[in-house]
């Protein structure tokens, strides 16, 4: 229905009646005047300012040439030729068209805006932004209350020069809904201008809800592309399902579940990943042990149960010692031996205790368990009312 109210914004009759009716009817202002011309009618005052005007008596319908100025309301609209009636409120521009309403901009050859509704239909090849995204569109746009839909649309949110992106999408049609969506279809990523993916469908929401993909080469890897998908489960709880293909390495699968609470009183997520390596040695010299079933499982928990008692759990379960090194890289270089641990704690006025237990899951490392470890600290605090200061932290654990 949008596309089809492009394609009928600027109808030969209307053009014909108006010529028609401004020739019979018709008041030309002196020109070289450029004098503003305010219309009739309900809503925010229509001001035009133009190098020729021609307009009915009545004032209901305006045609302006030659550096034209539109403003109404949030709308101020450049072009060389201009027709607005006044009674509808509705606007056909035409040559160098630069609309601007709120803190959108739309930039084209042809160009159709109701300043009451504010639906903007543009024809043919036009720039746009509509924050945080800009870019062009080559076969017309429409934009509908929050709805803006481009055909054969390139957008970017990046802030370089157009020749200058470091990223852009370009698809068939795509469909901004502000501060909610994006969606596109038949979709080609571009990393500085060299398309590097094509996908049927691309959604993404504004709670980061929809696809990801982020493609690259390693030399361990190969050529890769590593996608998922994030939905809404219930309130404070979301779910990404991976799917990545690794060149060298193959096919892996993952599923995370994250929660948080209201109040952030409460969270933590649950991360599960398998990898059926097809080349779980690669680029590694000497004799490791290493089979092509490759897993991570991560459980992460944080509970406030009020302000002075909290409980943190924190538990990975790993295939080998080289798992996170080959396909986690970011996570092994911030922790190369991740803890495990459940730890209970309370603080008092004049002290803090606290209750834990630090299993060893994973054989491969050093890790000293300690099932389970307590702890009471005294920070430092004058001695009942006396000069002196005391300290003091005892700790016990079972090893």
């Amino acid at each position: 229905g949008a596309r089809q109210a492009a394609g009928t914004a600027f109808p030969t009759g209307c053009r014909a009646a108006a010529a028609v009716f401004a020739a019979l009817f018709s008041a030309p202002l002196p020109a070289g005047t450029n004098s503003p011309v305010t219309l009739p009618g309900s809503g925010a005052p229509i001001e035009a300012r133009a190098g020729s005007y021609e307009y009915d008596q009545s004032g209901s319908l305006l045609v302006a040439e030659g550096n034209v100025v539109v403003r109404s309301g949030p709308h101020r609209l450049e072009a060389d030729r201009v027709t607005v009636k006044a009674a509808t409120r509705e606007v056909w521009a035409s040559g160098n068209v630069v609309l601007t309403q709120d803190e959108n901009v739309w930039k084209g050859g042809k160009l159709y805006c109701n300043l009451r509704s504010g639906t903007v239909v543009g024809e043919g090849a036009s720039e746009i932004a509509a924050k945080p995204f800009h870019g062009f569109v080559e076969d017309g746009f429409s934009k509908v209350e929050k709805t803006v839909t481009g055909w054969g649309a390139t957008i970017t949110t990046c802030a370089m020069p157009s020749n200058r992106w470091h990223y852009s999408l370009g698809a068939s049609r795509t469909t901004i809904v502000r501060e909610s969506s994006v969606t596109a279809y038949h979709v080609v990523f571009r990393i500085a201008g060299i398309p590097v993916l094509y996908i049927p469908y691309w959604r993404k929401t504004s709670d980061g809800y929809g696809f990801l993909f982020q493609p690259g080469y390693s030399s361990a890897l190969g050529a890769y592309v590593l996608t998922g998908y994030e939905y809404g489960l219930a309130d404070g709880v979301k779910g990404l399902t991976h799917l990545d293909y690794r060149t060298r390495r193959g096919v892996a699968l993952g599923q995370d579940i994250q929660w948080t609470a209201t109040n952030n009183a409460l969270t933590g997520g649950l991360k599960l990943y398998y990898a059926d390596d097809a080349e779980p040695l690669a680029d590694r010299e000497g004799s490791y042990d290493i089979e092509s079933s490759r897993y991570r499982a991560i459980l992460k928990h944080n509970q406030a149960f009020d302000d002075r008692t909290s409980l943190r759990a924190r538990f990975h379960y790993l295939s080998d010692a080289y798992v996170l090194d080959d396909f986690f890289r970011p996570e092994f270089r911030m922790e190369p031996q991740p803890e495990n641990y459940v730890s209970l704690t309370y603080r008092g006025d004049n002290f803090s205790a606290g209750l834990s237990a630090r299993p060893r899951f994973n054989d491969f490392y050093a890790a000293v368990a300690r099932l389970p470890e307590a702890y009471i600290e005294f920070p430092v605090q004058q001695l009942f009312g006396t000069p002196l200061d005391y300290e003091s932290s005892t700790y016990g654990a079972s090893l």
